[in-house]
């Protein structure tokens, strides 16, 4: 039977305390629970998207939601690839970041480079 020590309590009501203070959200992702559709971004082409990791926050513009199954699809608004632009400065390195905007769920999302100049995309495939 595992016995409560008082250094694990103190411990377990620090990480509480840190959560609190950061807001919960932050500390366990803040991602919306739901997969990601084609719909939550087909209405934001041209918009900026902040793409936030451990590293910090950089401004993304959606060009483009690519669909990447055959027309007439059933699962259509589940596989596509978003593409994005950086506003300012340097494509961003490879890596997971939480895509936020106004009016759109945030998600987590693997993004990538694509081609040689500073475009980069995100592939979702929600059929697996």
């Amino acid at each position: 039977m595992t016995e409560a020590t008082r250094r694990g309590v103190i411990r377990g009501g620090v990480v509480v305390l840190g959560a609190a203070a950061l807001g919960f959200d932050t500390v366990l992702g803040g991602a919306a629970t739901a997969a990601p559709s084609r719909s939550d971004y087909a209405s934001s082409i041209g918009e900026i998207f902040e793409a936030s990791d451990r590293r910090g926050t950089v401004r993304l513009r959606l060009t483009h939601a690519d669909d990447m199954t055959a027309p007439g699809a059933s699962k259509r608004s589940q596989t596509y690839a978003l593409i994005f632009e950086p506003v300012e400065g340097d494509r961003p390195d490879d890596g997971i970041y939480a895509l936020r905007r106004r009016g759109v769920p945030t998600h987590d999302l693997f993004v990538s480079a694509v081609g040689p100049d500073k475009t980069l995309q995100a592939i979702v495939n929600g059929t697996v």
